[in-house]
């Protein structure tokens, strides 16, 4: 199982989500390519006491849709807030708990209320309902553009199981009790790992320690994945030092993994912020790649006139199987849940590229290290970018109508072809060949260190490879020309099923 995206509901993605979300859905492709049964979750935070407060301060408020749930009607999404108003109401009701001592009592009285048994129903559960729905209005909104999909399954799910976990871990001395709290004292780490406070409200770490116990015991996984970045270290070494303390899993049949990544920063080692200043969010990135990339795609000279149409109009394919057929059905059928599909949903071309080049560039970027966002970098048409692989495609494209023009028929790629007795390899045809052959090799080592970097790597000297072999060797025409053709459809499959596998 991987762990990824896992949002904080009320609050836009930020530009770290998109570490979360490419690593995972990357890593997902990868390790199925590679045989794996893996599933993937994204843990939302849904259920702490920052809900209590967004609770409270959209009551305080009087919204519409607070309105009409208390006067008993139907709650239309044209009253949901849109998502940076949502954003701005959880910053606001965070600094109004700090300020405000009655609203900060308040918004623990709706947390705990919130934190209720399921079965158990009340005002404040309802409005939180509401303020969830108008949450993945936004992250749906994200998840479509970067052809996104992962199960949401978040801290509330497992309300019901918080007393009894709590309770085993007493008796069997993970946790105890200090000063009216419940905490775990891992061996080795000065901060406890607080699991319920003394007012009753139960923390992150305690639905973390349900959602593993879940995971391994319920679901029966051998190897859990979480994908976050690296200042959830310890946190995540007590968990899973709590969870074979209390006996849940052993450690050479379970491998428990907290895959970090580094910081994304603007090109001034800074924060990434918008023109006016603001702290840019993950749709405003997204907002920003597209104008970028339109100025690109228009004013690039390195591709001939026919060679940029192709490359604009590389269909993409369907996507590595990284959902179930059940799963693509409910993201068809639950538009409350997953988003409604209209045309206005549907990318243009120059966002498609937009979309596919922040996705690369992402992942070309070594997990574990920091790095500077650049949309110069990030469109470049000769470094190591979604732009110089589909420029890549569009003359692989421009080999083939050319071949239609001439009448001259490509065979099927598995087709039994004959090579006349003088053949004779081309260096440039030799290299192609090789590394080509290369292709599993460099998907093992993704594999092996989760890291879809080198995947990446091994696309973009697959490339530049390819245009050695394209400039050097004549193909239509030559004595090697169906052998020529046979280079050119393998370097598309391959170059095909290495970006399926990227989810690009």
């Amino acid at each position: 199982m991987i762990d990824y995206s896992s949002p904080n509901m009320a609050k836009e993605f930020h530009v770290g989500h998109l570490r979360s979300m490419m690593h995972g859905a990357a890593l997902m492709n990868i390790l199925k390519f590679q045989g794996y049964e893996v599933s993937g979750v994204s843990h939302v935070g849904d259920f702490g006491s920052p809900m209590g407060q967004v609770v409270s301060e959209v009551i305080h408020r009087d919204l519409p849709f607070v309105r009409a749930i208390k006067e008993g009607k139907k709650v239309s999404e044209d009253m949901y807030p849109t998502p940076t108003e949502l954003s701005a109401i959880y910053v606001a009701a965070k600094q109004r708990a700090k300020d405000d001592k009655d609203f900060a009592t308040e918004s623990m009285k709706r947390t705990v209320e919130l934190q209720a048994p399921s079965h158990v129903q009340n005002e404040t559960k309802e409005i939180w309902r509401t303020v969830l729905n108008a949450s993945r209005v936004g992250f749906n909104d994200v998840y479509k553009k970067l052809g996104i999909y992962v199960k949401e399954q978040g801290e509330s799910f497992y309300v019901d199981m918080l007393e009894g976990i709590t309770q085993e871990l007493l008796e069997k001395g993970v946790l105890r009790y200090s000063d009216g709290a419940v905490a775990a004292f891992i061996e080795g780490y000065e901060t406890p790992l607080l699991v319920k406070t003394r007012d009753g409200t139960y923390l992150y770490a305690a639905t973390d320690l349900a959602t593993l116990k879940y995971r391994l015991h319920t679901l029966g996984m051998k190897r859990i994945l979480y994908i976050t970045d690296s200042s959830q270290r310890i946190h995540f070494e007590q968990l899973f030092k709590a969870g074979k303390l209390a006996g849940w899993y052993d450690p050479n049949e379970v491998s428990l993994e907290h895959i970090t990544f580094g910081l994304v920063t603007g090109e001034n080692g800074l924060k990434l912020s918008s023109r006016d200043g603001t702290p840019l969010t993950l749709a405003g990135l997204l907002k920003e790649a597209v104008v970028a990339t339109k100025a690109a795609v228009m004013t690039s000279n390195s591709l001939e006139r026919s060679e940029r149409k192709d490359q604009i109009l590389v269909p993409k394919p369907d996507s590595y199987q990284q959902y179930t057929d059940e799963e693509a059905q409910l993201w068809k059928h639950e538009p409350t849940r997953f988003g409604r599909v209209s045309s206005d949903n549907i990318p243009t071309d120059h966002e498609r590229i937009a979309y596919n080049a922040i996705k690369y560039f992402e992942l070309t970027n070594a997990r574990r290290h920091n790095y500077k966002f650049s949309f110069l970098a990030m469109l470049n048409s000769r470094g190591n970018t979604a732009m110089y692989l589909m420029y890549a495609f569009a003359r692989i494209r421009s080999v083939y109508r050319r071949a239609a023009m001439d009448n001259i028929v490509v065979p099927a790629l598995d087709a039994t072809v004959s090579y006349p007795p003088e053949f004779e390899l081309h260096e440039h045809e030799r290299k192609l060949m090789v590394q080509l052959l290369h292709f599993t090799y460099f998907v093992h080592l993704a594999e092996t260190f989760l890291e879809p970097s080198y995947v990446c790597n091994y696309l973009f000297d697959l490339a530049k490879i390819f245009s050695l072999f394209y400039e050097n060797c004549r193909i239509i025409g030559s004595t090697n020309q169906e052998i020529r053709f046979r280079l050119c459809q393998a370097t598309e499959q391959v170059l095909k099923t290495g970006m399926l596998l990227l989810n690009v």
